[in-house]
């Protein structure tokens, strides 16, 4: 029974693989974790007994801030996917990644999985809560030229 999930992760994550947009959204979801436990480990240096830096409310604007930059990080790869198989297709007449980095390669693949699976989870409880309406509409206003 649990052979049949792992097989179709296994396919889901074969197909993905192959273009561009995914790696591009992964990228984001990797930078804004990283970039965001440090700034989180930092803060908790300066001030370590600030009572607002607790695991609980660095955690909620962890998933708030990923949720909003993969928001904004779809809009923006779009245009950047669209030139990227552009070019591709130009160069080598193909429009998937052909990159060994990017398809063999171990450690990578380990980050690729665990970003795409925090993306999923992110948005799977952002839609089941309601707050994805929020995140989408506040993003929308972010990129509004008003």
């Amino acid at each position: 029974m649990l052979r049949k999930y792992i097989d179709f992760f296994n396919k889901f994550i074969f197909y993905t693989k192959r273009y561009y947009f995914f790696h591009y959204n992964a990228w984001i979801v990797m930078f804004a974790i990283f970039s965001l436990l440090a700034f989180i480990t930092v803060c908790t240096l300066i001030f370590p007994n600030n009572p607002k830096s607790s695991f609980f409310d660095c955690l909620s604007g962890l998933f708030l801030i990923i949720l909003f930059m993969s928001f904004i990080g779809f809009i923006i790869t779009i245009p950047i996917t669209i030139i990227s198989m552009i070019v591709k297709h130009f160069t080598s007449k193909s429009i998937f990644v052909s990159s060994d980095f990017l398809l063999n390669n171990k450690k990578y693949h380990f980050a690729y999985c665990t970003a795409l699976f925090i993306l999923a989870i992110c948005w799977f409880i952002a839609i089941v809560s309601g707050l994805a309406i929020v995140i989408i509409q506040y993003g929308l206003s972010v990129l509004s030229l008003k």
